[in-house]
């Protein structure tokens, strides 16, 4: 699934063609930026919504870009908590690493929503 989702499996259409999206509950860290204390921010250090915007716009290049409004919308029809609504076990303004491994698969569901993906495996 992995090597599909990294264009490394030979003969399998590239991202440009279907796209593909491997949801998972594990998410990658990925070093975003660094500290003035000199330690590194973490993609999964940032709220959920930050991460779903920052996915669909860095890691699948999606144009247009999608919005912070637009992204939070999703993860509120997604399920996620949100100043005055439900209190719900994942709020979309708490950072990845709060959330289960549940939430983290609805989270990547969110962006592939938003990617209008093709494949979800």
């Amino acid at each position: 699934m992995r090597a599909i989702v990294h264009e490394q499996l030979e003969g399998f259409p590239k991202r440009d063609e279907l796209k593909s999206i491997f949801v998972e509950h594990e998410i990658e860290e990925e070093e975003i930026g660094v500290q003035d204390d000199g330690f590194p921010i973490l993609s999964v250090d940032k709220p959920g919504w930050w991460w779903v915007q920052h996915t669909c716009n860095e890691a699948y290049k999606m144009e247009p870009k999608v919005t912070e409004e637009v992204a939070r919308e999703a993860m509120k029809e997604t399920g996620f908590g949100y100043v005055g609504g439900p209190d719900v076990a994942a709020h979309m303004d708490n950072p990845v690493t709060s959330y289960s491994g549940g939430w983290k698969m609805k989270m990547q569901l969110t962006a592939a929503k938003l990617l209008n993906a093709d494949v979800l495996m």
